[in-house]
């Protein structure tokens, strides 16, 4: 655009619809700042002739009102949102980069606060895990064949049955564009799984004694019974049977982590879902995870309590304030694709179809958060107890050695006894018997009397005796138990 005359110059204005207030004089260039009356508005503002020719609206106010900008005042801090258009204070906008910051203005903050942006990103992410359920794959769960493309969208996997082809994760691919995340899914021959199915699929400990851990009168036995039948599963099945003693006893370990995890559900929430009550510990135990109804009560996670008694993980959870749901439920509470649900499936429906789509997913979810909010835990149905505590473990096991040396000094009616008496009654072997003497020995429970050319004698102390009282009428079962083997 060359220099105008003057003749042309206001011409030019005309057709803008301004009029110009600057002698033509001070026109140099295209580039030189005049002032300028909208004849729409009246507003007076300086600009060039090159500004107002590359703008659709020469004139400022006028252009803000059709383009509909956001509003902004840096004399009181604050700016409209362009996505949710509430008027916030510039703390909650995110600076622009430095080029565009040094033009001032609107140019120094995003157009949107950073609250928005977040939900921006996210129905990014969930447009491209909608397109890719429903286009490649047929949106079912692979296994349940639950519908996973609307409401339980944000609890879809995407699971890997062939390990070695697993090149990538969604949660590095959902940031990459859809023919990429397309021919990483067809690469990787993955298939959509609900939370549910997928966590089911990684529990192998589960798969492999599933007979075992979910047996209907599994808590009615003893501690010592279950202990029992967990070792001769262990032995028994075909995929565990040539395991070494450190791998078996790691294997017990994990069985009964998941006794635990079922009897705690159990006692908690009748065995139930609290969101969806459709699983159970019968049909899907992996699925169950915790969700804290306060979270400023939050201290722990089951990683961190499964090792413990029942009894204590259960007040633990009580404290603060934990219920049982499945993955599915937890998903669907702590994500926010019920509120986003609408702009995120827009593109995918018609307008009529959107608003009941939308509808539909908010009553569903909202009804899953409201049952979760509002239970209750019964403790006066609570059996506060831990049915796979032993009551002698590798700590305190001196304590039924110390019993059977008690009775068997009965069975001899005399106070002294020697190493070979103990090996002919009690079944185990020299090296066990001196191991558990020397054991008791440094405790003070018993006393060694030395005799020359012969067999050292041992007797309890009047220490051992009142620990032999004490322990009798702690672990009365075990006590008879002991005894009753004796008399036979």
């Amino acid at each position: 655009m060359t220099r105008l005359n003057e003749g042309d110059l206001k011409e030019r204005a005309r057709i803008w619809n301004l009029r110009l207030l600057s002698d033509y004089e001070v026109y140099g260039n295209i580039h030189s700042k005049l002032q300028w009356e909208c004849l729409e508005c009246g507003h007076k503002f300086s600009s060039s002739i090159y500004n107002i020719n590359q703008r659709k609206f020469p004139c400022p106010e006028c252009g803000r009102t059709e383009r509909e900008l956001p509003f902004y005042d840096k004399n009181k801090g604050i700016k409209e949102c362009g996505w949710c258009h509430r008027i916030l204070l510039l703390s909650d906008f995110d600076r622009t980069a430095t080029k565009r910051r040094e033009k001032g203005g609107l140019q120094s903050y995003m157009s949107i606060c950073r609250k928005c942006a977040v939900d921006l990103k996210l129905i990014r992410k969930f447009r491209k895990k909608y397109r890719l359920v429903t286009e490649h794959f047929n949106g079912r769960c692979y296994f349940c064949g639950e519908d996973i493309s609307l409401i339980l969208l944000p609890s879809s996997h995407f699971h890997h049955p062939n390990p070695e082809l697993k090149t990538s994760t969604w949660h590095i691919m959902r940031r990459k564009c859809y023919k990429e995340i397309l021919k990483w899914a067809i690469k990787d021959k993955v298939v959509p799984l609900c939370a549910n199915c997928h966590i089911n699929q990684q529990s192998q400990v589960v798969k492999v004694f599933e007979d075992l851990i979910l047996e209907r009168d599994l808590f009615q036995n003893t501690a010592k019974e279950i202990d029992k039948s967990i070792d001769l599963s262990i032995v028994q099945n075909p995929e565990t049977r040539n395991y070494n003693g450190d791998k078996k006893s790691k294997l017990k370990i994990a069985v009964k982590q998941w006794m635990r995890k079922r009897f705690v559900i159990e006692q908690l929430s009748n065995g139930l879902c609290v969101g969806c009550g459709s699983v159970n510990v019968f049909n899907n135990l992996p699925a169950f995870v915790i969700n804290h109804l306060e979270p400023s009560k939050k201290q722990s996670e089951w990683l961190n309590l499964r090792d413990l008694d029942c009894e204590e993980i259960l007040k633990m959870l009580i404290r603060e304030s934990c219920v049982w749901i499945c993955a599915n439920c937890h998903w669907i509470i702590h994500s926010i694709f019920h509120k986003l649900s609408g702009n995120i499936l827009k593109d995918f429906f018609s307008e009529d179809s959107i608003e009941n789509i939308e509808f539909k997913i908010q009553q569903d979810s909202k009804e899953i958060i409201k049952r979760v909010n509002n239970f209750t835990i019964r403790l006066n149905k609570i059996e506060f107890c831990s049915p796979l505590k032993l009551e002698f473990n590798q700590w305190n096991i001196w304590k039924t050695y110390l019993l059977k040396l008690y009775y068997l000094a009965q069975k001899l009616e005399t106070d002294y006894f020697t190493i070979n008496q103990i090996f002919e009654h009690l079944d185990k072997s020299i090296h066990t018997h001196r191991y558990h003497l020397k054991r008791l020995l440094n405790k003070g429970v018993i006393e060694k009397q030395m005799r020359p050319g012969f067999l050292n004698r041992y007797k309890l102390t009047p220490k051992g005796v009142l620990e032999v009282i004490n322990t009798e009428s702690e672990y009365k079962r075990t006590s008879k138990e002991i005894k009753d083997s004796f008399r036979k």
